[in-house]
């Protein structure tokens, strides 16, 4: 057997020196694979205070499979893609809901309707998961987008429900203000692709997508500058058929690491350049494919009766 296990030997791991083994914590985490530089004196200690166990290979490609599954658990583009997927997957049916304009607002999701008379909604959540003070009679200012406006409604707290799970009760809107924010519809996405850069080549994070441009996550250590030049490569899904595409595009805004909860990601605006027919119809497709399913799952909602 090419890999052998044992307890760890905390002398054996030291600051600014190759790691002789990988180290494993007690739930069979890696820490760190053998052959990585131990690069800081935190990180030592973290080994031998977290480590319970090591191995050894003898095998090339078992160290190269420990160093890659180590790099895709720390990964920041991927641990924020299996974050904004759920996002993505229901961004139709999410309101954003606030006590005026000018507060704090939350997210909820529309999950029924009641006698035509009220819609159900999530109870709203902070970050750190307690549910935000909703009281019955209160009004609250509620937005969404969709395709290329933003709609906003004012609408009053009917009930607080906490069985089976806590949820509102709204009443229907009967006066809603829309506004048009962009020339062409734009689908939220969490689509793993790459981005070419005239030095290097980096894993990133489709956000949101349309037919002109796009939004982007990469890693906070590739920076770039408004106007910079840039080719993102990546697969689509139009119908049953799966289509890959290089598109050429300029930075066209850069928001920098503008989630709090991932400062590992860079965030950036880009605008596709010379796309050719079959380009601009598959990214058509595939935006109106997207808005046309969130639009659909939302009716589903809304014609529930309770």
């Amino acid at each position: 057997m090419s890999t052998r296990e044992a307890l760890l030997d905390p002398d054996a791991i030291e600051t600014g020196k190759v790691l002789p083994f990988s180290v494993y914590a007690a739930d069979g985490r890696l820490l760190l694979a053998q052959g990585q530089i131990v690069e800081s004196e935190r990180m030592c200690e973290l080994l031998r205070t977290t480590g319970v166990s090591c191995s050894r290979t003898g095998n090339p490609q078992d160290a190269a499979n420990a160093l890659k599954e180590e790099e895709e658990r720390n990964c920041p583009i991927l641990r924020l893609s299996r974050a904004y997927a759920q996002t993505a997957r229901r961004s139709m049916s999410g309101l954003h809901m606030a006590p005026s304009d000018s507060q704090e607002g939350y997210t909820t999701w529309v999950i029924g309707m009641h006698q035509r008379k009220s819609l159900i909604l999530s109870h709203p959540v902070r970050p750190d998961k307690s549910l935000v003070p909703v009281l019955d009679g209160e009004q609250w200012v509620f937005r969404t987008f969709h395709a290329t406006s933003v709609f906003r409604f004012t609408a009053t707290v009917l009930k607080v429900s906490f069985e089976p799970f806590p949820h509102l009760h709204i009443d229907m809107p009967r006066l809603v203000d829309q506004r048009s924010v962009r020339k062409s519809p734009r689908a939220a996405m969490a689509l793993v692709s790459e981005i070419k850069t005239a030095t290097r080549k980096e894993r990133c994070l489709v956000v949101d997508l349309s037919a002109q441009g796009a939004r982007v996550a990469t890693p906070n250590h590739l920076i770039l500058a408004k106007g910079d030049k840039a080719q993102i490569e990546l697969k689509l899904r139009v119908g049953e058929r799966e289509y890959k595409l290089a598109l050429d595009a300029s930075v066209a805004s850069t928001y920098g690491a503008s989630d709090a909860q991932h400062p590992l990601a860079s965030f950036y605006g880009l605008s596709f350049e010379n796309l050719s027919d079959r380009d601009l119809l598959v990214l058509h497709g595939c935006v109106y494919e997207r808005l046309a399913s969130e639009l659909d799952s939302l009716w589903q909602a809304l014609s529930i009766q309770t």
